[in-house]
């Protein structure tokens, strides 16, 4: 009787995997991505990055941009029109960098645990050159991989100092 229960449950708990598969073909095309450092005119710091992916084409239709996974944080893409064309953006701050490379999974469960939210580990093992940038496409979560993100050097901001989210 046990092994019927267990047969029965096999193929429902396989398809509930916890992993994540990377797509190979994409229904968009992206240009070279690369990390955009900017620094305030008053301190040499850094403060705030954004990872900047050129959008080539995309079909808002077939496919929606969400997250991008990168040096092992999760950050939400909004698409904005540059100088360059579409272009998917994800900010972050050095203390970004810091809460999610000092943090070992032990520490964040017990945090995560004590506010009463779900753990979630870092789905991906990555370079410091890579990403993985999550898009829908008819109501499914699907992953494409990025490379060779490169780092260009840091841009004076002008203006208003305080980093913003968008």
């Amino acid at each position: 009787m046990m092994n019927r229960m267990l047969w029965a449950l096999l193929p429902l708990l396989v398809s509930c995997s916890s992993q994540k598969q990377l797509e190979y073909t994409t229904p968009f095309r992206m240009g070279e991505p690369y990390v955009q450092p900017y620094v305030t005119a008053t301190d040499t710091d850094i403060s705030y990055y954004e990872v900047m992916i050129p959008i080539l084409s995309l079909d808002k239709e077939n496919a929606e941009l969400q997250q991008l996974y990168y040096k092992g944080m999760q950050l939400p893409l909004q698409i904005t029109l540059k100088d360059i064309g579409n272009v998917a953006i994800a900010r972050y701050t050095p203390k970004d960098i810091a809460e999610s490379q000092g943090t070992d999974t032990r520490q964040q469960s017990e945090k995560n645990d004590t506010a009463g939210q779900a753990t979630v580990p870092f789905p991906f093992e990555l370079s410091e050159t890579q990403a993985v940038i999550s898009y829908v496409q008819k109501d499914r979560v699907k992953y494409a991989e990025l490379n060779g993100i490169r780092l260009n050097p840091a841009v004076q901001l002008q203006g208003d100092t305080e980093y913003s989210t968008y």
